[in-house]
């Protein structure tokens, strides 16, 4: 649906201002696919990530959330 307007990754790093780089279950990123050669995608550059738990679901709207939060990642 999102067509060339998106491009999506599915548990591929993202990089995080720390330089932590956590893997979401789904980035949905600014494309080109291109740009993303040499790097993974950046706050910058995320729409939004999607995470799909069940076992750890305390830690994903807990901790995990708070990182995404505080590192500029705006949808969650």
């Amino acid at each position: 649906m999102l067509g060339d307007r998106a491009v999506v990754f599915t548990t591929a790093p993202i990089t995080l201002a720390d330089g932590s780089e956590p893997q979401p279950d789904i980035c949905i990123a600014i494309p080109p696919e291109s740009r993303y050669d040499a790097r993974h995608p950046e706050p910058e550059d995320i729409y939004w990530v999607i995470e799909v738990s069940t076992s750890t679901l305390a830690y994903g709207l807990g901790e995990k959330i708070g990182l995404y939060a505080r590192k500029g990642i705006q949808e969650y």
